[in-house]
């Protein structure tokens, strides 16, 4: 056991770089961990710098780390895990640290008040994104602002994107139809204009949703239609065309035929579609 404080930070320091191969049993480990801390306790400023570093750094012992943070969580304020969460949400992406910090103190009221989730969606953490939709207890659509990380979901197209959609839609209150009308239909203009057609299946299964919530233009942006057509996404504009209320004219009023290069595969191909529901 080392002799003095520093020692056995320089100790800890050591563990938490220990591969999680090299790991000893687990429930010893903890009884040694809580003798250590017992020992020669830490003070806050010892630990609160440690938990900066993991959840700057992160670690190749997970393990050991959620160990060691639930020996000294009583130390822990608030305040230090409301810092570490916001850090390894949106600077590092160290989803292993945000799952052990929401077994020990952190809630929904850290997601709501901060709007962690959105910000993580803003940044491309798809995965920070589907651990806290996964794991944070009594999260509902309402604390996560579903529009804004839906289109963020569909901006980026990364990976988890479709997966993220699918979280969302699960949760109480899930993906409504006032989601996909706010601001200006920003969610369905984002798909479109990305042709992110997995994500566009799904929501088209949202309840309410109907050929003009596609068909209906912005101002100074056009309709989703529009904008699907008008970047080639042909593949997009099937799909919305197969929308059941869709009429010829929610096609004409959508600006879909304008600015399309005359004989192009897209005008042709809407023309086809406008003589065949004539």
């Amino acid at each position: 056991m080392p002799r003095t404080r520093q020692g056995l930070q320089r100790l800890w320091d050591w563990m938490l770089r220990l591969p999680e191969d090299l790991v000893p049993d687990k429930f010893a480990l903890r009884a040694t961990c809580r003798q250590m801390r017992d020992a020669m306790p830490l003070t806050r400023s010892d630990v609160t710098r440690a938990l900066e570093r993991l959840a700057r750094r992160g670690t190749t012992n997970w393990d050991l780390a959620g160990i060691f943070i639930a020996v000294h969580a009583p130390l822990f304020t608030q305040e230090d895990l409301r810092k570490a969460f916001k850090i390894a949400c949106l600077e590092t992406e160290q989803c292993h640290l945000i799952r052990i910090l929401l077994t020990i103190g952190i809630t929904v009221d850290f997601v709501r008040a901060d709007g962690v989730l959105e910000y993580a969606a803003s940044l491309d953490n798809m995965g920070v994104v589907k651990v806290l939709l996964q794991h944070v207890r009594g999260i509902t659509a309402k604390d996560v602002r579903a529009a804004n990380v839906l289109r963020y979901a569909c901006m980026w197209g990364s990976n988890g994107s479709i997966e993220t959609v699918d979280l969302l839609m699960a949760i109480p209150g899930g993906v409504t139809i006032e989601d996909l009308r706010a601001n200006d239909r920003s969610v369905l203009r984002t798909v479109a204009n990305f042709g992110r057609n997995a994500i566009l299946k799904r929501l088209l299964t949202v309840d309410g949703v109907d050929a003009s919530d596609v068909a209906t233009p912005v101002d100074g942006w056009g309709s989703p239609l529009f904008l699907a057509a008008s970047n080639g996404r042909l593949g997009t504009v099937k799909l919305m065309l197969n929308i059941p209320t869709m009429t010829a004219h929610h096609v004409r009023a959508s600006w879909a035929l304008h600015f399309l290069p005359p004989g192009g595969v897209m005008q042709v191909y809407l023309q086809q579609y406008l003589a065949s529901v004539s």
